[in-house]
């Protein structure tokens, strides 16, 4: 299991577990560590990648 969904599936079971086995984590930087736009082309990519499977499925 990756570090990024280490570090939040604790709060997603804690406030969601009815859906914990059906979360998909992304490493997406804090804007701390990278800029918005990366961090958004980031989250785009991810969203790209997942409307794909979700038509192939």
């Amino acid at each position: 299991m990756p570090a990024y969904e280490l570090e939040h599936r604790p709060l997603m079971n804690e406030r969601f577990p009815q859906w914990i086995d059906t979360i998909e984590y992304w490493l997406v930087h804090d804007i701390d560590k990278t800029s918005a736009t990366v961090a958004l082309e980031q989250i785009e990519n991810n969203l790209l990648q997942l409307i794909e499977q979700l038509a192939h499925s």
